[in-house]
């Protein structure tokens, strides 16, 4: 997150507060929601080999459903985690008031953005990967429940 205006701060986390996903042009959700889809893309479109014989038509179709499948489950899941599990966080944000309450804002604004959308090594790292992989795994179950 770029550095914003008091005003605009402190308005994003009245946003987040109201599970609003973004203000203006802060949109950590959508920001990190692409970036992910776009990490796991190659992953997503060369599954290992088919257990069962399948055209290659059938296959873009299952791969591009199950693409969708993930993005809408990954997008869950990323708002629930900055939205809902560091609601009080937010707060904490948005309390912030007088001189010198900009960087302590934007401090605890980019400690929840870290601890939810944590590098791929760290603290957090294998909670978040184990997360990603439950949503890649759902996602193949529903992909296969919605082609019976």
């Amino acid at each position: 997150m770029r550095p914003a205006p008091w005003q605009t701060q402190k308005a994003f986390t009245y946003r987040m507060i109201w599970r609003h996903d973004e203000y203006k042009d802060l949109k950590p959700i959508a920001e990190f929601t692409d970036r992910l889809i776009t990490r796991l893309g190659q992953f997503l479109s060369n599954p290992l080999p088919w257990t069962d014989e399948i055209s290659e038509a059938h296959k873009k179709e299952c791969l591009d459903r199950l693409k969708q499948e993930v993005s809408r489950q990954i997008l869950a899941y990323v708002r629930n985690d900055l939205l809902n599990e560091e609601h009080d966080k937010w707060k904490n944000a948005a309390g912030q008031s007088g001189k010198g309450s900009t960087p302590i804002r934007r401090q605890i604004i980019m400690e929840i953005i870290r601890e939810s959308a944590p590098e791929l090594i760290g603290e957090h790292a294998s909670e978040f990967k184990d997360a990603i992989k439950r949503v890649i795994k759902n996602s193949i179950v529903e992909c296969e429940k919605s082609s019976s």
